[in-house]
C-alpha cells in the first residue's frame, strides 16, 4: 500500500511539473505572491462541461501580463445574464457589460486595471432552450 501512495505521489509531481513546463509561454516565474491561497475552483453546474469551450484567462492562470479582458467561449450560443469578478477578499470588481443580451458563443468584457491578487469568475448563462447554467474559475494577476 505505501508503494502505491509513493507512485501516485511521483504521477502528481510529474503530472504538475509537465503542466508547469506547457504553460511557459504564459510566464510562470513568480514573484513574492502567495500562490497557496490560489483557491480550487471549478466549473461546477449541471451540463456546462459540454457547454464551455474555453475561459481567457484559463482556469488556474498566472498571468504576468495584465489580463485587460475576460472571455467565455461556449460551444452552443448562450445569453450571459451575469458575470461576477471577485477578488480575494470577497469583493466584487466592478464590471460593465450588457446583462441578458443577445445569445452568442464568445462573451467578453473588459476589465479595468488588475491589481496583483487571485480572482475567482463567477458566470450565469443561458442555453436557447431556457436552461440557466452557471459556473467559476479563478486565475491569479501578478
Amino acid at each position: 500500500m505505501k508503494a502505491v501512495k509513493l507512485t501516485l505521489a511521483a504521477v502528481a509531481i510529474a503530472v504538475s511539473a509537465g503542466a508547469m513546463a506547457d504553460n511557459s509561454g504564459r510566464g510562470m516565474e513568480h514573484g513574492e505572491m502567495d500562490h497557496g491561497s490560489m483557491p480550487d475552483v471549478s466549473m461546477n453546474h449541471d451540463g456546462m462541461g459540454s457547454m464551455m469551450h474555453s475561459t481567457y484567462p484559463e482556469d488556474g492562470a498566472m498571468m504576468m501580463a495584465p489580463v485587460e479582458h475576460l472571455s467565455l467561449h461556449f460551444t452552443q450560443p448562450m445569453q450571459v445574464m451575469n458575470v461576477k469578478l471577485v477578488g480575494s477578499d470577497g469583493k466584487p470588481v466592478a464590471l460593465k457589460y450588457k446583462r441578458g443580451g443577445e445569445a452568442m458563443q464568445e462573451f467578453t468584457i473588459n476589465l479595468p486595471k488588475l491589481e496583483p491578487d487571485t480572482y475567482q469568475v463567477h458566470w450565469k448563462a443561458k442555453g436557447q432552450d431556457g436552461h440557466m447554467m452557471d459556473g467559476a474559475y479563478g486565475f491569479m494577476q501578478h
